[in-house]
Order: structure tokens, then C-alpha cells, then sequence
């Protein structure tokens, strides 16, 4: 951590840390507060998908220490489970940092799934819903392909 810090007297600053929450839905690989499709015939512990930091915690106290050190938060998430953990972890980082760190805008990209719950957090948490819409969002085949899925 300290040989990619955020110092503002060099030439090449670090400021902003990407951090991989969960993988891609279509993947079965993304968080999800509730299972992929039983027809999906998943193993028990794959049903709600992955996290790469395969606790909550975890994640949490390394993106509190990565805070602590001056960096921007970048979560990677495209379930509504790998967006509250996003939160969660912002949450935490409010509140056990004062000052610029924590006024920091952070971001939560992809934004797939979203639980109804968590919309109004983001801007509680003045961070970013950064979502990804492509082409392929709108394609019909696209979309019938994801309802399988969920």
C-alpha cells in the first residue's frame, strides 16, 4: 500500500483503488440478495453468486485502509447483494475517517441489480451509481437471456 500512495508531490499519483466486489451475472458470478434460477441447477453454496473478498468484512477493512491512505473507492458490482456490500463498505468509511478521505466521492460501477432498498443510499453516501448501459442491454435476446438467469 505504501509504494502506490496518493502523494501529491510526484509526477504519477495512485488515487483511485478498483475494488472487485462480485463477477458478472451472466456468469452466474454477480451477488444477488436472492438465487440464480433453481433451473440453473447451481451447487448450494454458488447460488447467490460470488465475492471476491469472500467476506463482508474483509472487504469493509480494506477499503477502510485504502481510504485511510487518500485513495478514491472504485466497486466493481453488478448484483443488488455486490451493491449493498458496495455500500456497506462506503458506510464504513464515513464513518471512521474524518475529513477529505471521506468526503470523497466514491463510485459503485456496473450497477446491473439494484435492490429497491439501496437506491437512496447512494446519494445518502454522496457516491456515485455508476451504470452501465450498453447496446446489448436493450438487445431482446440479451434480456430474455438474463431472465433465464434470474
Amino acid at each position: 500500500l505504501k509504494r502506490f500512495s496518493n502523494d501529491p508531490h510526484k509526477l504519477v499519483r495512485f488515487n483511485q483503488a478498483k475494488i472487485y466486489v462480485d463477477g458478472i451475472l451472466s456468469l452466474q458470478t454477480g451477488a444477488l440478495l436472492e438465487p440464480y434460477s433453481a433451473d440453473l441447477e447451481l451447487p448450494p453454496e454458488e447460488e447467490l453468486g460470488f465475492e471476491y473478498f469472500g467476506n463482508e468484512q474483509t472487504l469493509r477493512d480494506v477499503s477502510v485502509a485504502l481510504a485511510k491512505e487518500g485513495f478514491q473507492l472504485h466497486f466493481h458490482v453488478t448484483g443488488d447483494r455486490g451493491n449493498r456490500l458496495a455500500l456497506n463498505a462506503i458506510e464504513d468509511v464515513q464513518s471512521q475517517i474524518n475529513g477529505t478521505t471521506a468526503a470523497m466521492m466514491h463510485r459503485v460501477t456496473h450497477c446491473f441489480l439494484v435492490d429497491e432498498a439501496d437506491r437512496s443510499r447512494f446519494q445518502a453516501l454522496n457516491s456515485v451509481a455508476d451504470f452501465q448501459v450498453a447496446p446489448s442491454s436493450v438487445d431482446p435476446d440479451n434480456i430474455e437471456f438474463m431472465q433465464l438467469l434470474l
